[in-house]
């Protein structure tokens, strides 16, 4: 498994639909939001903020580095970058 470092977070990504609900309306990307979504995996040993795995963080487009590991995709953002959190309960 991968393990972030400093104050990177990893997270596996949600996939943003590119159809509205009931499949009808095809959303263009330049419409789509500027933001995306992630699950959180694990944080590094830097991160100051308890961002619990499962939880869903939100962060700016561009601010992320993509990686893959074992054909799953994961994305390491800095935990400065996450505007947002959602814990799931």
């Amino acid at each position: 498994m991968i393990e972030p470092t400093a104050d990177f977070v990893l997270l596996e990504e949600i996939e943003t639909p590119s159809t509205a609900p009931g499949g009808l309306i095809h959303i263009p990307d330049t419409a789509k939001q500027k933001f995306n979504n992630g699950t959180v995996i694990s944080s590094g040993p830097d991160a100051i903020t308890n961002l619990e795995p499962g939880t869903i963080a939100v962060f700016p487009l561009h601010s992320e580095y993509r990686v893959e590991h074992k054909s799953k995709r994961y994305i390491l953002v800095r935990e400065s970058e996450i505007m947002a959190r959602n814990p799931r309960r």
